[in-house]
């Protein structure tokens, strides 16, 4: 009995683990400390002290614990929100779920000495947090590019890096993918500028491929007192008429002398988002005057927008009648001449037929094609003639199938009726 009362004291006044949050025992002058202690009714909800703590309270380890976890979890030292859902939604925790496109990852394969190039599957991208790694391996970036372009959302779209985008607009042009994930890309252009207003006619050149895929108040919040832009925009090929219509209205309102023949000649494709009624008490020098080029590039107009404009190009003050024109007064015309009949086209002057681009002659219709002339057609160009002859031989075998058809049609009805008569 006296050994074990021995151990028993000799025990108490040993020092016990020095970590706090660990203590077990503590020496005598510890002993007066008050510890806190609390009642756990779930694992994880508090319900509060049962004592009243001094300053040198030990911390609860289990407190403790979940502050080092919210800590290692969510970047933060203790957090009262459960939602754990929104706290992954967190700036700081998206940066770290952001993932690069990469085909060729844990792939090793080589042809002719060269790494291959691979799609990624579908399966491995996290939509929403794509990134896009350019590396020196052109073609295996390009494809990565493609994959975001193809399985991911806009807004990675978004993230590419814009002198990526400039350089391969003709290629992501010829994707056919969504039209918003084409326009998307004008957002990774403007990441590098304050303001529409900023951006170089440099710049729109190499977006000139995906330049159609914006809308007309996008276009028209460019620098239009740029000559260079607006000029620009107005030889682009592939604008309508409603995307010409709201830029022509936007650059009335900054150039109120947009009516001279100076400023007639910049509007080029702009001129079809005019209307007729403010264009049509234009005087006929203004139009004779106009440049060279000025016809080649109203692809946006309507049948009726093209009549209005030939029939003030033909009138005596200007080029006249069509057997009074030479060389360049057809040249001068442009895509008007696919509104020409027939019967003016067989009057133009032989010699005045070299006037007539390859182009136009694409355009003209068919039908109006066979009122040329042997004698015109030796003073074409070799490219016109050779589009002239074949689009005139594509109609007339077209022309025999569709007549073949109807009366092969009328035929077979013919015979049916008589059928039923003899029945």
């Amino acid at each position: 009995m006296l050994v074990c009362f021995l151990l028993v004291i000799l025990i108490s006044r040993l020092e016990a683990y020095s970590n706090n949050l660990f203590t077990v025992a503590t020496t005598p002058s510890l002993r007066k400390l008050v510890t806190a202690c609390r009642d756990y009714s779930d694992i994880n909800k508090t319900v509060g002290p049962t004592a009243k703590v001094d300053e040198d309270v030990v911390e609860d380890p289990y407190e403790v614990l979940e502050m080092d976890l919210n800590r290692f979890l969510f970047g933060k030292e203790d957090s009262d929100d459960d939602d754990w859902s929104h706290k992954l939604r967190t700036k700081h925790e998206k940066q770290l779920l952001m993932q690069n496109v990469m085909g060729n990852a844990m792939r090793a394969e080589l042809y002719n000495g060269r790494s291959a190039v691979h799609l990624i599957s579908p399966e491995f991208i996290h939509k929403g947090y794509c990134l896009l790694n350019v590396t020196k391996d052109h073609m295996q970036t390009a494809i990565n590019a493609f994959a975001i372009f193809l399985y991911c959302h806009t807004e990675d779209i978004e993230r590419l890096p814009a002198d990526y985008v400039l350089r391969s607009s003709r290629s992501i042009s010829m994707m056919r993918i969504e039209r918003d994930k084409l326009a998307a890309t004008w957002n990774v252009v403007m990441k590098e500028y304050e303001s529409p207003m900023h951006i170089p006619h440099q710049t729109l050149e190499k977006y000139r491929p995906l330049f159609k895929y914006l809308s007309g108040h996008e276009i028209a919040q460019l620098n239009l007192s740029d000559d260079r832009i607006l000029r620009f925009i107005g030889t682009h090929p592939d604008l309508n008429r409603h995307q010409v219509g709201v830029v022509a209205s936007k650059y009335m309102k900054i150039n109120k002398n947009w009516g001279k023949e100076n400023f007639l000649n910049k509007l080029n494709n702009l001129l079809c988002g005019i209307p007729i009624s403010l264009v049509r008490h234009a005087t006929y020098d203004s139009y004779f005057t106009l440049a060279h080029q000025v016809f080649y590039h109203i692809r946006a107009c309507d049948h009726v927008q093209r009549t209005f404009y030939l029939t003030k190009m033909t009138k005596a003050l200007a080029l006249g009648k069509s057997f009074g024109w030479n060389a360049q007064d057809v040249s001068r015309l442009g895509l008007l001449l696919s509104e020409v009949e027939g019967s003016q086209l067989a009057a133009i002057k032989p010699e005045a037929m070299a006037g007539i681009a390859p182009q136009i002659m694409q355009i003209i219709p068919a039908a109006r094609l066979e009122s040329f002339t042997e004698e015109q057609m030796k003073h074409l160009s070799h490219k016109s003639l050779y589009i002239l002859l074949k689009r005139r031989k594509k109609y007339r075998e077209q022309s025999v199938f569709d007549g073949s058809d109807r009366q092969t049609y009328k035929m077979g009805v013919s015979r049916q009726v008589n059928a039923r008569h003899t029945l």
